[in-house]
């Protein structure tokens, strides 16, 4: 491939990210390259014979010689200094970083084995590029990842390390040093750090390096759960991680971590704020899903939305709360009485509030701002505008939530095909963000028609229900459907205290308390308790027990009663022969069958030790086993003399 060809591919890979859903608040149109190229064009003619595709894809006529490989130079450095002039210098080189982390393989095979490419890139490329190939010299290429992953490493086991010694852990690296040969160089020191020897990852692949690193961190956490328990261990290790790789998504797509890193609990799923609810989901709202939460009017609405948003913000996630109802000082309010500070969140840029009630009692233009809330008129194309700042806004994070409720108010309003045509728009939007979404209707305020039609659009749907029976309140959150999951459609009990929601996952209870049930005997029948005496024989037993007339037997005991101060008996073998019932079948059909046992209860006395042999027989012959009487005599047995 010439260097001409070589340069095109990376000034295509680096318009596509710019242009991509990953550019997140600086995605740019395709249009705004266009541009550039048409105006650089007219002082670099080579140029003329590049275009840029509707898919982002350049399309190159140009010869392989210096005059082309200049050229695109001038163009590359053009469109860089076009996004520093809109984002900012510092942030246009923490873009290139990126970018250059994300390309790293390709970078390394064609970019830098090319003196005439290096030499012509503009900066920061050839900086980043350079300082890139430096980092791998040292460590081959995984420095950053290595350092970072040890930041958090230490984080956490010196939190750890207050409650319990790290000796499991250590034992428990040991075990993963077979599985893993990078790990071979992870030590944990006598002051209850890591230290990483990254010599010995220089010519790991990146998935060698991301699968030994996600191991690791998810033993770490497995074993902290038995002191602080699964749910706060995972809360706090994510915590601590996404603190130590805030910004540095694309480094852990390189390594695969946002899938491996405790089940992909950096990634996929959002939380409902409901345990019962999440395990139902299989761990939440999907990355990107929108979600229709059908609800009555009341508490119960307020408790799961503010409850919902008070867990996504917890774990470092970002929020968007779009509102009819209320005014945002009242969101807030209850915020706070959550113990979360919208105010710093809002300042953070990790919370953006959408104003579509207070166009209701004041006089809104368009879309206005107050502090860092956005306020919109009446008329649903400012309401889109507000909530597209929004979006451009909000802080990226893994965990991305938008709140929306604006359905039920909308329809009261306008047409509801408008309304209808709305939903799916601004659905489709979080989509491509790859925010998880949460629209909410309020039951009483929407006819079952309109209903019907809105929830086909969704990818989920969750219901409360409220009933009264005898004077109780009763009342039970579903979910209906969710799109690619294998979700469990069972009711979950709720009960509102103190404007909060209390969960009773009945079946979750009964399974966890459900004690194991003890092995039982192949007859079908529990296994009796043999007691010997030295003073009779089985076989002299047998004898008696036939010369005994009905009258004269001893009378059964019954089991189900007894304790350790009754006889202890043994049932002797009675063959059973099953009995069909007459009755005409069809084909196919199953024969019911009849069984009649009448078992004999005898009271046993064994004699010497030399009879156990015959009395292994015997309880084989109870429990239905086929028995092998060369080697009853390797077969233990326990002995139990009766006293008194």
């Amino acid at each position: 491939m010439s260097d001409v060809a070589v340069y095109t591919e990376l000034v295509e890979e680096f318009l596509r990210m710019m242009t991509g859903p990953e550019a997140r608040q600086f995605r740019l149109e395709i249009t705004t390259f266009r541009i550039i190229l048409d105006r650089t064009a007219k002082t670099n003619a080579p140029l003329m014979n590049l275009s840029i595709a509707d898919n982002g894809c350049l399309m190159s006529e140009m010869r392989d010689d210096p005059e082309s490989i200049q050229a695109l130079s001038t163009y590359l450095l053009k469109s860089i200094e076009f996004v520093s002039s809109l984002v900012g210098e510092e942030v246009a080189w923490d873009i290139v970083k990126q970018f250059v982390t994300k390309n790293s393989n390709f970078i390394n095979e064609k970019i830098i084995q090319r003196n005439r490419i290096m030499a012509s890139l503009p900066n920061p490329f050839r900086d980043v590029i350079n300082e890139h190939r430096g980092s791998m010299k040292r460590g081959g290429g995984h420095q950053e990842i290595i350092d970072r992953f040890t930041s958090v490493f230490n984080t956490y086991l010196k939190d750890l390390s207050r409650h319990t010694d790290l000796s499991a852990f250590k034992l428990k690296l040991g075990i993963l040093r077979e599985q893993h040969r990078l790990l071979k160089s992870m030590t944990l020191r006598k002051n209850n750090t890591i230290e990483i020897d990254p010599t010995q990852w220089m010519m790991a692949s990146d998935e060698e390096v991301g699968e030994a690193l996600s191991a690791s961190f998810n033993s770490l956490i497995g074993l902290s759960t038995f002191l602080m328990g699964k749910d706060e261990a995972t809360r706090k290790g994510v915590q601590i991680f996404l603190e130590n790789f805030e910004g540095r998504d694309a480094l852990l797509s390189r390594y695969t971590l946002m899938d491996n890193i405790l089940e992909g609990a950096l990634r996929h799923k959002v939380t409902t704020g409901s345990q019962g609810l999440d395990r139902r989901m299989k761990g939440g709202i999907p990355k990107g899903a929108a979600i229709l939460f059908i609800t009555p009017s009341g508490v119960e609405r307020d408790a799961f939305i503010s409850r919902m948003a008070k867990e996504t913000l917890w774990r470092n996630g970002s929020l968007i709360y779009i509102s009819s109802r209320d005014p945002p000082k009242s969101f807030r309010t209850v915020m706070r009485g959550l113990d979360v500070d919208c105010e710093v969140l809002e300042e953070a840029g990790r919370l953006r509030i959408v104003d579509w009630f207070s166009w209701r009692k004041e006089r809104i233009i368009g879309v206005e701002r107050d502090g860092y809330c956005l306020k919109s008129s009446k008329i649903l194309s400012n309401l889109g505008i507000a909530i597209n700042k929004a979006i451009r806004e909000v802080e990226y994070s893994s965990v991305q939530l938008a709140v929306v409720h604006i359905i039920s108010s909308a329809i009261n309003i306008f047409d509801f095909q408008m309304v209808y045509n709305f939903i799916q728009r601004l659905r489709a939007k979080f989509k491509e963000e790859g925010m998880a979404s949460l629209f909410i209707i309020d039951r009483d305020t929407m006819e079952t028609e309109n209903l019907n039609k809105i929830r086909e659009v969704f990818d989920g749907i969750i219901e409360i229900k409220r009933t009264e029976k005898d004077g109780e309140i009763l009342r039970e959150i579903s979910l209906h459907s969710l799109s690619t999951v294998d979700f469990d459609h069972r009711p979950l009990r709720i009960e509102i205290e103190n404007n909060t929601i209390m969960e009773h996952d009945d079946f979750h209870e009964e399974s966890a308390k459900q004690p194991l049930e003890p092995p039982r005997p192949r007859s079908g029948a529990s296994a009796p308790i043999v007691e010997f005496d030295e003073d009779e024989t089985i076989a002299e037993v047998k004898d008696r027990d036939r010369s005994l007339t009905k009258k004269e037997r001893p009378p059964l005991v019954d089991r189900t009663d007894m304790g350790s101060d009754k006889k202890v008996i043994l049932v002797p073998p009675v063959k059973v022969t099953p009995k069909a019932l007459r009755k005409v079948t069809k084909r196919g059909e199953k024969i019911p069958v009849k069984v009649a046992p009448s078992i004999r209860r005898t009271v046993v006395k064994a004699g010497s030790a030399e009879l156990i042999n015959d009395t292994i027989s015997t309880i084989d012959e109870i429990l239905g086993i086929e028995s092998n009487r060369r080697n009853t005599k390797a077969r233990p047995i326990r002995v139990r003399k009766k006293i008194g």
